[in-house]
């Protein structure tokens, strides 16, 4: 996740997994890897990465922090050399 401090993301997520499920690492630290599965809430605080598996889900995230994910995204994007002239 280039532009991310310590390439991990900086929003919490908050939501609910309705089909397939959702797996967060927290680097740096000693916890596990927390898995949400079909039918469970679930609870990624910042400082996370996320592995989606074919998921679908409802999430719930500040304003705030989703807004600056998405520049912070978009900003990298943005930086990623063109694949069109690459063959």
């Amino acid at each position: 996740m280039g532009g991310f401090a310590g390439k991990v993301c900086q929003c919490p997520h908050y939501g609910y997994v309705f089909e397939g499920s959702i797996r967060a690492d927290l680097p740096d630290t000693n916890e596990p890897a927390e898995v949400a599965v079909a039918g469970e809430a679930y609870f990624f605080p910042a400082g996370h990465m996320l592995y989606p598996e074919l998921a679908k889900a409802l999430e719930l995230n500040p304003a705030y922090a989703l807004q600056r994910c998405r520049d912070l995204t978009q900003r990298a994007l943005e930086k990623r050399p063109s694949a069109a002239g690459s063959h």
